[in-house]
């Protein structure tokens, strides 16, 4: 099986800086940079929204709960932002503390949130 290029991003639109982490989820596709920026697109790539996350610091892994719709990042903050999908933007909506040192992984399955370097459930 071969794969072809069907569709780009406007450069205007395009990352400053390194993509760490991309997740789709429903008709979106959602990518966490190492500057911090969450960026969400529609499934051609168009931009539908962006925003600062982890004041800067690298977003390493993005997860999804399916039934609340909360976004969940993470980084070397030692923290897990939540992050509400509405209309087409995103609203901090909560900050999990805990970790002691860089969360790099996220997984959300069945209702609970796993996380880690040491691995964590919430």
């Amino acid at each position: 099986m071969s794969l072809e290029l069907v569709s780009e991003i406007n450069p205007k639109d395009e990352h400053n800086a390194d993509i760490e982490t991309i997740l789709w989820y429903s008709d979106r596709l959602i990518s966490g940079s190492d500057n911090g920026i969450v960026k969400v697109w529609t499934s051609d790539l168009d931009l539908v929204t962006q925003f600062q996350a982890h004041d800067g610091q690298p977003v390493y892994d993005m997860s999804i709960d399916p039934v609340s719709h909360l976004l969940y990042t993470c980084s070397p903050d030692t923290t897990i932002q939540e992050w509400k999908l509405e209309d087409g933007k995103c609203y901090l909506n909560n900050i999990l503390k805990g970790h002691t040192q860089a969360i790099r992984k996220l997984c959300f399955s069945d209702g609970i949130l796993y996380s880690g370097e040491i691995v964590e459930k919430w």
